[in-house]
């Protein structure tokens, strides 16, 4: 997983705006079969999150292969999560 500097800024925004401090990466089931999710989270006592260009990140066991794909930057001035290994097959 990547994460840009320009997304770093905007997260670390977000995180304040909504009493977060860190990202959560896990699977879940879609209409292609597992998929990664990222959500907002807060850490928790004895969470040991790994750390991308400065924002904690915690990530299940079953997403670290997808996530390496993966990337977050900023489009058109929003958040958007590029995945190289994205299925198109939902239409």
């Amino acid at each position: 997983m990547k994460i840009t500097d320009e997304a770093k800024v905007m997260l670390e925004e977000i995180f304040k705006d909504n009493k977060a401090n860190c990202l959560l990466v896990s699977i879940q089931e879609s209409c292609c079969g597992p998929a990664l999710e990222v959500d907002l989270a807060e850490l928790e006592e004895g969470e040991e999150p790994i750390t991308i260009n400065g924002i904690s990140v915690l990530m299940e066991e079953d997403a670290k292969e997808k996530a390496e794909k993966l990337t977050i930057i900023v489009e058109e001035g929003e958040l958007a999560v590029v995945d190289e290994e994205a299925s198109r097959c939902c239409g």
